[in-house]
């Protein structure tokens, strides 16, 4: 007994500081010969190993501790009654395993492929832990360290805008980057011929950082609300500690936010309030968030040759949105392949030396800088539907229990994704996008 409460302890401790590193890329790379590019190291096809892997590793371990070795008896006596509580899960597994073998077979890059769906089923594992923790408590397993999370790793970034540098020493173990503003190749803005460094705090990128807080903030304005509706409950002091804290990361994500200059990120996020003023008419906010995530997936999905007919021109737009658009363009010519089971999952970025003309695109090594396109040419038609039949049946559950918090969380990654890569390529947004979910199908 004494060790089933020590695990339980494990189990919880493990999980908070989970939540709390998760903008951390701390990591070891692996290089072999297949992570590179006509002799260039490409970050997204290195096999690596991530501090938050390991605790996921840690709390998967002690899950299966407690549900196979030290099973609960009451819980034993009532799987007996009832049918497999996992059934669905050991079901969808099945199935996405057998997807995923398919999807590998069909990649001329197999060691690339099976490492992506490694990192797919490890944060499908994620989800699924989260859904079935029946103690996970909402507010102290997730708001609280998540406030913490985002008020520290906030203050990283504030800083290094300020003194135009990353801060290193410490910083380098929560995987801070050493860069400044004269680095080739760093994301800059100009305030009043003043160059000044864009916003990075410990990630790969101000877009994905920006991303990643503007879920969090909707995140923890979850939990605020909670804490406001059960003041009765509370005493004075803890009253004024939670508003405090609640206005701390509210003050101090917006600063993210703006330094960041995230424009895909701030048109989110005013998307993201407006569906937040009609949420009180459910019936309405229900429709126009299903049409709107429609939408998206429809624009998305047709931009290649939306663009094919109407931007031929791309010295018209920014270097940004060009390489954009000839990712998406590019992305039409590879899907037309495979259609059906894909290139094989993170395939694409070593198809695009084959397939594009735009030596400038080439050389950058990136992903198709919108999610659905990405799915659907690395996974085929095949692997979209299932990816947004879970999609829509998060919207759907969210939707069902009025969890406003999460719709707008689906909202905002959705609207991101259709801008960005992040979700599905880099270690912090993965992970937060995986608990997103995780949170959308758990029970009330």
């Amino acid at each position: 007994m004494n060790f089933e409460k020590t695990l339980r302890f494990i189990k919880e401790k493990t999980f908070k500081i989970f939540i709390f590193l998760l903008p951390t890329q701390l990591a070891y790379h692996f290089w072999p010969k297949w992570s590179h590019i006509y002799g260039v190291r490409v970050d997204y096809l290195a096999p690596t190993i991530y501090l938050t892997d390991l605790l996921i590793i840690v709390l998967l371990i002690v899950n299966a501790f407690e549900k196979i070795i030290f099973p609960n008896i009451k819980t034993v006596r009532n799987n007996r009654k009832k049918s497999n509580p996992f059934r669905k899960e050991v079901l969808l597994l099945f199935s996405l395993l057998i997807f995923s073998v398919i999807n590998i077979s069909t990649s001329e890059f197999l060691e690339v492929s099976v490492l992506k769906w490694v990192k797919f089923f490890e944060l499908l594992f994620l989800s699924i832990y989260i859904i079935n923790e029946k103690e996970l408590n909402f507010k102290d397993w997730v708001g609280r360290p998540l406030s913490y999370s985002l008020i520290f790793f906030s203050i990283i970034a504030v800083l290094q805008f300020f003194l135009k540098r990353t801060l290193g020493g410490f910083f380098y173990f929560l995987g801070e980057r050493s860069f400044n503003i004269s680095t080739p190749g760093i994301a800059l803005v100009d305030i009043f011929s003043q160059e000044y460094l864009r916003a990075y705090s410990t990630f790969s990128h101000p877009n994905s950082l920006a991303g990643y807080y503007l879920v969090g903030l909707i995140i923890i304005f979850n939990s605020s609300t909670r804490s406001f509706a059960n003041t009765k409950k509370l005493s004075l002091e803890n009253k004024h500690k939670n508003n405090l804290l609640s206005i701390m990361v509210l003050i101090f994500s917006s600063c993210v936010l703006i330094l960041t200059f995230s424009l895909g990120v701030w048109v989110a996020g005013l998307f993201v309030l407006t569906f937040f003023l009609i949420s009180k008419n459910k019936a309405i906010f229900k429709k126009i968030s299903l049409a709107f995530f429609l939408g998206i997936v429809s624009i998305s999905l047709l931009s290649p040759i939306l663009f094919q007919r109407y931007f031929i021109n791309r010295n018209l737009f920014k270097e940004n949105v060009s390489n954009r658009i000839e990712l998406a363009k590019t992305a039409e010519k590879i899907y037309s392949q495979k259609p059906f089971f894909g290139i094989g999952l993170n395939n694409f970025i070593i198809y695009l030396p084959k397939t594009s003309a735009d030596t400038e695109v080439v050389w950058k090594f990136q992903p198709i800088h919108n999610i659905f396109l990405s799915i659907l040419t690395e996974t085929g038609l095949v692997g979209l539907l299932i990816f947004l039949y879970l999609l829509f049946l998060a919207f759907e559950r969210t939707l069902k229990s009025n969890n406003i918090v999460l719709v707008l969380s689906l909202i905002a990654i959705i609207i991101t994704g259709a801008f960005d890569h992040y979700w599905m390529t880099l270690q912090q947004n993965q992970l937060l996008f995986s608990v997103v979910l995780g949170l959308s199908f758990r029970k009330k």
